[in-house]
């Protein structure tokens, strides 16, 4: 049991990436739809709170994004928001309609587990409590074992190891999910190059909304470059100018 405390310390203790300031002016929210329900998209951006915490809000501004236009802003925090909200369902409907805008089309090239956590309707906080109600049973049973070696008890841990395992790779791989590095292109168009230098060539053009996995960063003159990485396999250079990033 003392194992299983220890292991929820550790997850309870591990940073997300995720914003950090939950604090809400609610004059300001409300300003905010009134603006929307006005169509005064800009307005409403520039008052909606930001630096948040709050699946539903993040898919609000998204939705604002959208509205005006601006299908990369748009993906960027709906992206977010499905991190903490993944089974709404009016969520995933305007993400995946949002994503259907985008001009590049791409072949995920990933492995299945990779495509099977991105798309799972369990949050991170779900993983941890799926592994903590697995975690409690096991040594619940185990415990009891000790002091009573009856069948009825055998067969039940055996069953219950493996799903304790399993939920804690679980939580792993949401974790890293969460905590993942990702951008989105907001220009119309966006070269990828093959590196930094000024003899470097153009591989490939993006377009607005096409999401990518940041791999690396650098600064060079004043300006911030990011290796991104795309679910075809692709990989290259871009000008942080044409993106928007979650580091």
């Amino acid at each position: 049991m003392r194992i299983v405390l220890l292991l929820l310390l550790l997850f309870a203790l591990l940073p997300i990436k995720l914003f950090g300031d939950d604090k809400i002016n609610h004059e300001l929210f409300f300003r905010a739809h009134e603006a929307y329900d006005h169509g005064l998209y800009d307005e409403a951006i520039t008052l909606y709170p930001k630096n948040i915490m709050d699946g539903q809000l993040l898919y609000n501004l998204g939705n604002f994004y959208f509205k005006k236009g601006e299908i990369g802003n748009s993906i960027f925090y709906f992206k977010i928001a499905k991190r903490l909200i993944p089974r709404d369902a009016d969520l995933n409907f305007n993400l995946d309609y949002a994503r259907k805008q985008v001009k590049d089309s791409l072949e995920d090239k990933r492995s299945v587990i990779h495509k099977l956590v991105d798309s799972s309707l369990l949050s991170f906080i779900d993983t941890i409590i799926i592994f903590t109600l697995f975690s409690v049973l096991f040594f619940s049973l185990s415990i009891l074992l000790l002091y009573f070696k009856n069948e009825w008890l055998i067969w039940p841990r055996r069953v219950c190891l493996p799903l304790f395992v399993l939920s804690l790779f679980n939580v792993y791989l949401s974790y890293n999910q969460q905590n993942a590095n990702f951008g989105v292109v907001l220009a119309a168009n966006a070269n990828v190059y093959s590196g930094v230098g000024k003899g470097d060539v153009v591989l490939f053009e993006l377009h607005e909304g096409t999401e990518f996995s940041v791999n690396d960063k650098i600064d060079i003159s004043e300006e911030r470059w990011y290796e991104i990485g795309l679910v075809d396999g692709k990989k290259g250079w871009i000008k942080s100018a044409s993106v928007r990033t979650l580091l």
